[in-house]
């Protein structure tokens, strides 16, 4: 799957992927065209709201990149909203517990440059994992997101605009 370049020179080939060539803005993925074993993965980040999958690989799962780790690249479907924020914010949350559940899980985090990219759409972020199976980690990322994804109510005016509640007693 194609995946953006933080290099302007462009890759070993000397190709230069831009994130605005990738199909940031549209939650039709070409999951046909992701590596078979992080497809149920990469749906399962697809399901929060304002996130979109655009790259992945298996990595050393069937052997596929041996000693590679397997990875997805997600970012937010078009400009950042309240609910791809939250989801972000969760995504990169449940590192800590994924961990303590033996994921060897990275959270990373990357920007092509913007001025190629468009303000507010080059910046990007990845799991990678050494141990265990993508999908094992789709079925606990959807457990995590059933009991602890939240999207904050701002339509009663209760709280500021960082989620804090206001203190109206002034």
């Amino acid at each position: 799957m194609t995946q953006p370049n933080d290099d302007p020179e462009g890759d070993e080939n000397g190709k230069v992927v831009l994130a605005k060539d990738i199909a940031w803005e549209s939650k039709d993925v070409p999951y046909d065209q992701f590596d078979p074993e992080v497809v149920e993965l990469c749906k399962t980040i697809n399901e929060f709201p304002g996130i979109v999958t655009f790259g992945s690989c298996q990595g050393f799962i069937n052997d596929h990149h041996a000693g590679e780790p397997w990875h997805v690249h997600f970012g937010c479907d078009g400009l950042p909203t309240l609910e791809g924020f939250a989801s972000l914010e969760f995504l990169v949350y449940v590192k800590r517990e994924a961990m303590a559940d033996g994921f060897d899980l990275y959270v990373g985090v990357g920007a092509p440059p913007p001025m190629m990219n468009g303000i507010c759409k080059s910046l990007y972020f990845f799991y990678e994992c050494n141990t265990r199976h993508p999908t094992d980690f789709a079925t606990f990322l959807r457990d995590m997101r059933d009991k602890f994804f939240c999207i904050p109510d701002t339509s009663s005016g209760g709280d500021d605009q960082n989620g804090r509640q206001q203190n109206n007693n002034q």
